[in-house]
């Protein structure tokens, strides 16, 4: 067990080391979005990407993209929940 810790540190290390942790996390925060809007509002979402903290999202249709802006502070908590992090202070949908 101690030599699954060791390795673990390692690779935690290596990320670090690298920069790929800022790279990771934000995969990670995509990744949240599919799974907690699920497959109905991924299929409609063009693109997602974080500038700063700022969260901007794509979407392809006109009423999905009203119903999302006005759910924006819980669609910040979810994404926190899922993925542990605190990486979106604002969401943009556009």
């Amino acid at each position: 067990m101690s030599n699954l810790k060791g390795i673990s540190q390692v690779i935690r290390h290596i990320i670090r080391e690298n920069g790929w942790e800022e790279k990771i996390n934000k995969q990670k925060l995509y990744i949240a979005w599919d799974t907690v809007m699920g497959p109905a509002v991924a299929k409609h979402t063009e693109s997602i990407h974080l500038q700063g903290r700022k969260l901007v999202i794509k979407i392809d249709s006109a009423p999905l993209k009203h119903e999302l802006s006005m759910q924006r502070s819980r669609i910040i908590d979810l994404l926190k929940e899922q993925t542990g992090m605190d990486m979106v202070d604002t969401v943009v949908i556009r």
